[in-house]
């Protein structure tokens, strides 16, 4: 069987959401119509046998100053390879060489934690074992997320699994994305408003609001399900009614619901890797550490840094966020 990198518009994708689906890797990060809305210049990498995919691996590519590098697309925690074959990571290797043969530069791939990836480093996830029950999992809890759950019941939020697109997107720009220092919003808005709807549809997705006594929105969250386990996608609400604790009423809300359910929760937005920095630490990973402790292992690689000229305006700018907004 041969390995060949496909350029995206060569592709076949219903060979390629076929192997994807039929894989024990299986993400919904990696079908054609999610890349094709996030990273739209995306490359695969596939072994094809019968007139099938049956290997593939999607590298999401970019262009600066002429020059090509991959990167994680944003709202994509994971991807790295898919097969229906048996010891799938054999291919590994020779797809990583073929790729970096015509893309020289890898700021952080991030592959799936359901294959083995030699010579990769790994980061850690936070998991939550649905299947351990919803009393186990909340008995996990910190003594200070009991106590504001058992409140948040006491005031008598109602959760609504309302699927509020908009509603969501509203608290996200007003309060979220200028706290995670976004001025400018349109790129994020854009994927949002494509990826969102698109997970509707697919019925791949739930968006829980809680609501004022006005009716103003004030906390919503997004999980993802996939054929393997869930994702815990993104959330958001109103600072000022914080101490409702609107998101982990959510939260609670949704484990009762998945009280059955054998897959796990992965808090896969919250990846741990050398990229972290500290207020990430301190402000989004502590907060979800309070739920569980447990840990997953996720495998990512990079290559060749681009070159300094091209990096100095990020980093000057992540810098600046970093030491001085911040203390503001």
């Amino acid at each position: 069987m041969k390995v060949e990198l496909i350029k995206r518009n060569k592709l076949d994708t219903d060979l390629w959401d076929e192997c994807i689906n039929t894989s024990p890797q299986s993400l919904l990060f990696a079908h054609s119509w999610y890349l094709d809305i996030v990273a739209p210049d995306w490359w695969g990498i596939v072994v094809q046998e019968h007139n099938k995919y049956v290997w593939v691996m999607p590298f999401p590519v970019y262009q600066k100053a002429h020059r090509l590098f991959i990167k994680m697309p944003l709202f994509t925690p994971e991807l790295g390879y898919f097969s229906t074959l048996e010891q799938p990571e054999r291919f590994l290797k020779e797809a990583i060489t073929l790729i970096q043969n015509h893309i020289p530069y890898c700021i952080e791939y991030i592959g799936n934690t359901n294959g083995k990836y030699t010579g990769f480093q790994t980061g850690e996830d936070l998991n939550i074992h649905l299947s351990e029950g919803y009393d186990t999992i909340f008995s996990s809890f910190s003594k200070s997320k009991k106590k504001n759950v058992r409140q948040s019941i006491k005031r008598n939020q109602k959760v609504q699994l309302d699927q509020n697109i908009d509603g969501f997107l509203q608290l996200f720009n007003q309060f979220t994305l200028p706290k995670i220092g976004v001025r400018d919003n349109r790129e994020i808005n854009a994927f949002l408003n494509k990826i969102l709807p698109a997970l509707v549809i697919r019925k791949k997705v739930r968006i829980y609001s809680i609501y004022d006594q006005k009716n103003q929105i004030e906390a919503s969250s997004i999980f993802i399900h996939h054929h393997s386990r869930w994702q815990y996608f993104l959330n958001t609400a109103d600072p000022k009614k914080k101490n409702k604790h609107g998101r982990l009423l959510i939260f609670n809300q949704f484990l009762q619901e998945e009280k059955r359910c054998t897959s796990p929760l992965h808090l896969g937005t919250y990846i741990k890797m050398p990229s972290s920095t500290a207020q990430y630490e301190y402000e989004v990973r502590r907060h979800f550490e309070q739920l569980t402790q447990k840990k997953v292992d996720v495998p990512y690689i990079s290559w060749n840094n681009l070159p300094w000229y091209i990096n100095l305006p990020h980093q000057i700018k992540r810098f600046i966020f970093k030491n001085v907004l911040r203390r503001n």
